[in-house]
C-alpha cells in the first residue's frame, strides 16, 4: 500500500473510531475505504527491482519510436517533446488508472492533452518537464497520483514512468546532436 492509501486509512480508522461497534461501523468504514479509491496493489514508481529505469516498451524500441517521430515532429521544441509523451501513453495500450478508475490508453492520452489545454495548468507548462512534473503528477481532486497497469499487473506512477521516457529522448536527442544532455 503507497504512502498515501497509509495516511487516507489511518484518517479512515480515525473517522470509523466512534462507530466500532456494531453493524453501522462496519458499514460506514467499509463505505469509507471504497471511496478512498486506494488499491491493494501498490503502487510502484520508475525503477524495477533490479534498479532499471522502467519504460512503457522495452528500452531497446524506444529508438525506433523516437525516430518515427521526429519524421513527424521537430523534437528540438518542448511542445514536440509532450506531443511524444502523450502517444507514448496513447501507444502503449497499458490501461490508465485516475481516482480509481481505469480508463484506455487512448482516453489517457486524450485526457492529458485536455488538462495539459485548461486555463489552469497551461500557464504552469513552458517544457515536457513541467509537462511530466505538473499535469502527469496525479489527481487535484483525490490527491492520487496518476498510474499506468503494466500487462503483469504492476502498477506503476505515470510521471515516474514518462520521468524515465523524457530523460531517454533527451539522452537520444543529444546523442544525435552530439551535445550533452540538460540536467
Amino acid at each position: 500500500m503507497n504512502d498515501h492509501c497509509l495516511t487516507r486509512k489511518t484518517k479512515l480508522d480515525q473517522l470509523q473510531y466512534p462507530f466500532r461497534a456494531g453493524f453501522f461501523g462496519t458499514v460506514l468504514f467499509g463505505a469509507l475505504t471504497i471511496l478512498s479509491s486506494c488499491q491493494s496493489v501498490p503502487l510502484k514508481g520508475g525503477v524495477n527491482d533490479q534498479g532499471e529505469k522502467v519504460y512503457l516498451t522495452p528500452a531497446d524500441e524506444i529508438p525506433k519510436a523516437i525516430d518515427t517521430f521526429s519524421k513527424i515532429q521537430d523534437l528540438t521544441n518542448e511542445e514536440s517533446k509532450i506531443n511524444y509523451l502523450i502517444q507514448r501513453v496513447q501507444k502503449s495500450k497499458f490501461p490508465f488508472v485516475r481516482n480509481g478508475a481505469s480508463y484506455t490508453s487512448a482516453e489517457a492520452a486524450e485526457f492529458l492533452r485536455w488538462k495539459l489545454n485548461r486555463p489552469r495548468w497551461r500557464p504552469l507548462v513552458n517544457t515536457a518537464e513541467d509537462f511530466v512534473n505538473v499535469i502527469t503528477k496525479g489527481s487535484v481532486t483525490s490527491g492520487l497520483p496518476y498510474a499506468i497497469v503494466f500487462p503483469n499487473g504492476e502498477r506503476r506512477e505515470l510521471k515516474a514512468i514518462l520521468t524515465n521516457e523524457l530523460d531517454f529522448l533527451n539522452q537520444r536527442l543529444s546523442e544525435k546532436s552530439g551535445s550533452a544532455p540538460k540536467q
